[in-house]
């Protein structure tokens, strides 16, 4: 696995360097609001990374990274989250958001791993105002809340609550899926999204479990296809019994209000 691991980490910093410098100006949009372990954060996507701190602001360009007994919490202008999990890294391309017009333009790059985003619903939005884009996947929301898990040839979301529209990253693939609450599809490599299906209860607690601990290696090395979740009939592997009450830690709900000063993270 570490060879895929390292070509993704140069995948990431390509991607980076084209971001066009225009957005990577301006005031902070988020904020680092908790921080367990080895996190760091490279300001613009360079080197070298610098440890990350709780309250440490964000800006767009920024790379945040989780080592393998890490997690982070990032809290952006209007008060969406990102939840991120051990051994993965996220890019913040672009965060654009005003509150009196009601408009936000994001964009986000899920890199490697696992990350859980609590993204708000805007009244006046019409289409998705939050992407978020892996090596497979584009991810368009309005307000959702949703998984995202990055394989080594595949990317995984499942919805919790709201609407998700899936759709592969290669543009030459038409096909987009909706998802709707308790769905999940996959993207594998250069294909179109498989057709939704219903995720049961007892793997979202092993989504949570993932989230704090990090993803087993036998979820990133396996082939899209042979997915426990696209199986029928379901085939699941054994839930931990300590995941019967799962620990709040990380599980922080975003507090949906405005933003006290324009321009800076709304923080408690």
């Amino acid at each position: 696995m570490r060879p895929v691991r390292m070509g993704v980490g140069v995948l990431a910093m390509l991607l980076l360097a084209a971001v066009p410098t225009r957005l990577w100006a301006g005031t902070a949009v988020g904020t680092l609001v908790q921080v367990e372990g080895d996190v760091e954060i490279l300001r613009q996507g360079k080197l070298p990374p610098s440890p990350a701190q709780r309250l440490d602001s964000l800006n767009p360009g920024d790379v945040i990274r989780t080592k393998s007994n890490a997690r982070a919490q990032v809290r952006f202008l209007d008060d969406s989250l990102l939840t991120i999990a051990p051994g993965s890294m996220v890019a913040i391309n672009e965060y654009l958001y005003d509150a009196p017009q009601g408009l936000r333009r994001a964009v986000v790059n899920v890199f490697r791993g696992l990350v859980y985003s609590v993204v708000r619903g805007l009244l006046r939005a019409e289409q998705p105002t939050f992407l978020m884009k892996t090596h497979t996947a584009l991810l368009g929301v309005r307000g959702t809340e949703w998984y995202t898990l990055l394989g080594a040839s595949y990317t995984a979301a499942f919805v919790e609550t709201g609407q998700l529209e899936v759709s592969s990253l290669q543009k030459e693939v038409v096909k987009k899926v909706v998802l709707l609450s308790g769905e999940t599809s996959t993207v594998a490599l250069e294909q179109a999204p498989t057709d939704p299906v219903r995720y049961p209860e007892v793997f979202r607690r092993l989504l949570k479990d993932w989230l704090r601990n990090g993803v087993p290696e036998w979820v990133i090395g396996m082939p899209p296809l042979e997915l426990p979740w696209l199986k029928e009939p379901l085939r699941l592997p054994r839930v931990p019994e300590h995941l019967r009450e799962f620990p709040e830690g990380l599980f922080v709900p975003p507090t949906i209000r405005a933003p006290e000063q324009p321009g800076k993270p709304n923080v408690r």
